[in-house]
C-alpha cells in the first residue's frame, strides 16, 4: 500500500450545524494531480469536502476518506467581455467576489453565506434571494470539470446527463475540480433595499405577491415566537442592484467597494439558557418593532444584504455544544398559507419554537435531478439539538410530505429513504447515471447511506 500522504490527517468532521459528527482521515490535496493520483493508486471510498457549510451529513465521510478541496482555489480564466470566469472548485464565494466585484461583476446566485466553495455551491445547486427570478446556480454554470473514480477528468456541459446528475449531486458522481460560471454585470456593489413590516403571515405573503415581481431579490424574516393574530409576522426585505446615480455622494468615490472580514468572532459555545424561548421572544419583539415605519428604503452594501450572519464569525456556537439542525422545506403554492402556519406552530406547540426563520419564494424547477428548487414557498427554521428534536423533525417532515413538498438535502439530518424517494421522483434516473459514472460507488457520504442513494 502506498505511503499515506503527509497532508492526510484523521480529524473530526461535521457540517455547520455541528450535528452529526464523525472522525475520518482527510486529504488536503495541493493540486488536481494529487487528487488524480490518490484515486488511481488507492482503493478507499472518498467524500468531497469544502468549507463545511452544509448543515448536516451531506459532506460527512462514511468509512471513507474526506477529500478537502479548499486548497484548489486558483482563478483559471476570466473573460470580462463575455462575463465568464473559470475557477478551481475550492475557491470560496467570498474570494471570488474580491476578484470580480472591482471589475464590475457579481455572482448570479448566492446562498446566505460567502463561506461556500464554488464546487460545493454547484454540488448542492444552491439558491438565494432571487430564485423566483433566476433559479439556482446551475442555470449559470456553462461547464464543469469532474474527476471520476479512475482519475479521469471529464468536461461536462448542461446538455449532458452526467451534468444534471452532478449539479445537486452532493459530490456523489465525482469530484468537481473546475467551475465555469456566467457572471452578473453590476454598476455598483450596493443594493437598493426596501423593508416592509407585516403584522402576520398572511400580510407577509401578500406583500411578497404584490412586490416581488419588480424586485430581483427578496427574503423575509419571520417571527416564529409570535402567537395568535400575530403568528408569522415579520419583515419582507426586497432588493435590486443600485445604479451609480442612486448612490449617496459619500459612496460614489468607491462604487465597487468589496466586503471586509468580520471583526467579531464567537470564541466559545453559548450557554443553553441564552436561547430560552422567553429570551428570544423578547429579542424578536424588539427586532420586529425596531422598524417604526411600515416601509423603509435605503442603499446598503451587498455584504449585509446577502450575508448578514457572516458579520458574526462562528455564529453556530450560539446553539451550544450539542449543535443545531436547520429545517428547510419548499411547499407548493396551493394551500401554502395553511401549511406554513402549521409548520410554524408545531415548534411553538412543542415548546421548541424556531429562533431564526426565513421565508422565500421559489420559481421554476431547477436543472439538477436532485435539485431542491421547485415552484413554491420555502421556509427555513433553526432548532437547537436535544433529545426531543428528532421527534419534532418527524412531525415537520410529515406535514411537508402530505402537502406535496420536499426537504433540502443540504440541511436535512433526519429524512428517511422512503420519504426521500417520494419527495424526489427523479432519484431512480439519478442512480442510473451515478452507476455508469461511478460503478464501484467510491463516492459516498453519511447522507448517501442514510437515504439509500447508493448500495
Amino acid at each position: 500500500m502506498d505511503k499515506v500522504p503527509q497532508t492526510m490527517l484523521r480529524q473530526e468532521v461535521s457540517g455547520w450545524g455541528r450535528f452529526p459528527k464523525t472522525w475520518s482521515p482527510v486529504l488536503q490535496p495541493l493540486d488536481v494531480s494529487e487528487v488524480q493520483a490518490f484515486l488511481r493508486n488507492r482503493q478507499e471510498k472518498v467524500t468531497p469536502i469544502g468549507l463545511r457549510r452544509s448543515y448536516a451529513d451531506a459532506a460527512l465521510p462514511r468509512e471513507s476518506v474526506g477529500i478537502d478541496l479548499t486548497r484548489l482555489r486558483k482563478i483559471i480564466h476570466f473573460d470580462d467581455l463575455a462575463g465568464l470566469i473559470s475557477v478551481e472548485a475550492g475557491l470560496s464565494i467570498g474570494d471570488l467576489l474580491r476578484f470580480i466585484v472591482p471589475k464590475g461583476f457579481f455572482i448570479p446566485v448566492t446562498p446566505g453565506t460567502r463561506f461556500v466553495t464554488l464546487g460545493g455551491a454547484v454540488a448542492h445547486d444552491v439558491h438565494g434571494k432571487n430564485h423566483h427570478a433566476a433559479g439556482s446556480i446551475s442555470r449559470f454554470v456553462s461547464a464543469l470539470t469532474l474527476i471520476r473514480s479512475d482519475g479521469e477528468q471529464l468536461r461536462l456541459t448542461p446538455d449532458m446527463p452526467l451534468f444534471a446528475a452532478t449539479v445537486a449531486g452532493l459530490g456523489l458522481t465525482g469530484i468537481i475540480t473546475v467551475v465555469e460560471l456566467k457572471l452578473l454585470p453590476i454598476e455598483t456593489s450596493y443594493i437598493v433595499q426596501k423593508r416592509i413590516k407585516a403584522p402576520n403571515l398572511y400580510a407577509l405573503m401578500t406583500a411578497f405577491e404584490a412586490d416581488v415581481a419588480s424586485w430581483p431579490f427578496s427574503v423575509a424574516w419571520v417571527d416564529c415566537l409570535a402567537k395568535g393574530a400575530a403568528l408569522g409576522r415579520g419583515h419582507l426585505i426586497l432588493g435590486r442592484p443600485a445604479l451609480i446615480e442612486e448612490l449617496p455622494a459619500t459612496l460614489k468615490a468607491d462604487p465597487l467597494r468589496v466586503h471586509k472580514d468580520a471583526p467579531w468572532k464567537i470564541p466559545l459555545d453559548a450557554p443553553s439558557f441564552l436561547l430560552h424561548p422567553q429570551h428570544m421572544r423578547w429579542f424578536n419583539k424588539a427586532f420586529y418593532e425596531h422598524q417604526l415605519r411600515p416601509v423603509k428604503e435605503a442603499v446598503v452594501h451587498y455584504h449585509p444584504f446577502f450575508y448578514p450572519l457572516d458579520a458574526l464569525n462562528g455564529w453556530n456556537k450560539l446553539y451550544g455544544k450539542r449543535g443545531f439542525v436547520q429545517f428547510q422545506c419548499v411547499i407548493p403554492f396551493q394551500e401554502a398559507h395553511a401549511v406554513l402556519k402549521k409548520l410554524i406552530s408545531l415548534g411553538a406547540d412543542c415548546g421548541r419554537p424556531s429562533f431564526l426563520s426565513v421565508l422565500k419564494k421559489m420559481g421554476v424547477e431547477d436543472l439538477g435531478l436532485l435539485s431542491f428548487g421547485t415552484p413554491g414557498w420555502t421556509l427555513t427554521m433553526d432548532f437547537p439539538m436535544d433529545t426531543e428534536t428528532p421527534r419534532l423533525m418527524t412531525k415537520l417532515e410529515k406535514v411537508v410530505r402530505e402537502a406535496g413538498g420536499r426537504l433540502y438535502l443540504s440541511k436535512d439530518a433526519f429524512l428517511t429513504a422512503a420519504t426521500f424517494r417520494e419527495m424526489y421522483p427523479k432519484t431512480l434516473q439519478w442512480q442510473q447515471i451515478k452507476a455508469k459514472a461511478d460503478p464501484e460507488n467510491r463516492f459516498t457520504s453519511e447522507l448517501a447511506s442514510r437515504l439509500a442513494l447508493i448500495p
